[in-house]
């Protein structure tokens, strides 16, 4: 089954890339339908140290697909900047953590769903592989220091009515960065 097969590939990649997956974050991403899910249905809960700013593209989402094996079609993939929807109730930051909730734009959400019928194209053709999603800081500003790296902690509503669900507990992203991508982000948080 597809959905499983993807599920799969969704796990190991919140486990790697961003931060450790929280119990409820399983249970979400395993209802989670990769290829019908609306992307305006879709939100994104970050959560950050309160000293970050963050605005219009300062996060972005990566969805792709690799197939598996050998003389397949090459892995497919969008990276889309995330767009500040607005602050929500729903969720009570811990102390000393802001949380800013993103949605994509229409261009964005035009994007991930052509992904999904490229995706969805591969699997009528009865190829099976890896799905990936993640989340990532880009950029911000800073109206102080960072004093303990840069916790992260991730959060996803898949419909308008639906309650936000942890998918990551707060890990410090700076750590999960290339020597290079790390340097390159903390000399783009500047003084705001």
């Amino acid at each position: 089954m597809f959905k499983s097969i993807f599920l799969s590939g969704l796990i190991s990649v919140l486990l790697t890339g961003c931060s450790v997956v929280s119990p409820s974050g399983l249970i979400a991403a395993a209802r989670l339908d990769p290829l019908e899910t609306d992307p305006s249905d879709i939100s994104i809960a970050v959560g950050v140290p309160e000293v970050l700013r963050l605005a219009d593209a300062d996060a972005q989402l990566f969805f792709g697909f690799a197939p598996d094996g050998a003389n397949t079609p090459p892995p497919v993939g969008t990276t889309v900047p995330l767009t500040v929807s607005t602050e929500t109730e729903s969720l009570t930051p811990n102390a000393g953590q802001r949380i800013y909730v993103f949605g994509f734009g229409t261009s964005e959400a035009a994007h991930l769903t052509a992904l999904q019928d490229r995706i969805g194209a591969l699997k009528d053709r009865g190829l099976t592989g890896t799905g990936t999603l993640s989340v990532g800081i880009t950029g911000g500003c800073l109206t102080g220091t960072l004093t303990d790296g840069l916790p992260v902690a991730t959060w996803i509503q898949t419909s308008s009515d639906g309650a936000f669900v942890s998918l990551t507990r707060p890990t410090d992203f700076l750590d999960t960065l290339p020597d290079q991508e790390r340097l390159q982000l903390i000399e783009r948080l500047q003084p705001c």
